[in-house]
């Protein structure tokens, strides 16, 4: 396994991982607002120290382990096209041919692929309950019978839409980048593009599917 490899699937399981801690941290807070709100006392309201002992640890270690999982096939795609396409450095075509590329083909498919993976993992696709909320076909739904397809109208539907649209506030200046200056975003810079998307990804997922 190359030097190069090595750096990309640790920063892929540094990025998904602090992305979804930055998701769950939100909604946390998210829902000691609505305690607030609500009028709750001050007394029932948990600290910062309950707070990140509230995090999902298993949840933590689904991202990190699946952003290792995806960072080879990403490094593979983005060598495909540079044998194919190109530079983007000052190309026209090539920027626009990889962002087409990315927004059509690699990122869909990872997203579809991670709320998949952590829909089964949370047990989403083995739960009748969770199925049964979840299915919109009239037909499933006056037959009783439920199955994954609830889960994947879902997900095509309502969820992928949203988290591919905010993906575009990651890979559009990533391009931009790569087309004005020849090289890629240091990693620093890049992890501030990726963190807030990822957890917006994490947060969709935990709050619309599982």
């Amino acid at each position: 396994m190359s030097t190069q490899l090595v750096r990309e699937v640790i920063f892929s399981s540094v990025v998904w991982t602090a992305g979804d801690f930055l998701a769950q941290f939100l909604d946390v807070h998210i829902d000691a607002a609505r305690r607030r709100a609500a009028g709750e006392p001050k007394s029932d309201h948990p600290s910062g120290k309950q707070m990140i002992i509230m995090v999902d640890q298993q949840r933590l270690g689904f991202a990190a382990v699946f952003g290792a999982i995806v960072a080879p096939g990403m490094i593979h795609f983005r060598g495909i096209l540079a044998r194919v396409v190109g530079s983007a450095h000052g190309n026209t075509l090539a920027a626009f041919s990889i962002l087409t590329a990315q927004q059509l083909f690699a990122t869909p498919l990872m997203l579809l692929f991670y709320h998949n993976s952590a829909t089964m993992v949370r047990g989403g696709f083995t739960d009748p309950s969770f199925l049964s909320a979840h299915e919109t076909s009239v037909i499933a739904r006056l037959r009783g019978r439920y199955d994954a397809m609830a889960v994947e109208r879902r997900i095509a539907i309502d969820i992928l839409p949203q988290t591919l649209l905010a993906s575009w506030c990651v890979f559009l200046p990533q391009v931009l980048h790569s087309y004005m200056r020849g090289r890629s975003l240091r990693s620093r810079y890049a992890a501030c593009l990726h963190i807030p998307w990822l957890a917006y990804v994490s947060y969709v997922q935990s709050t619309m599917l599982l």
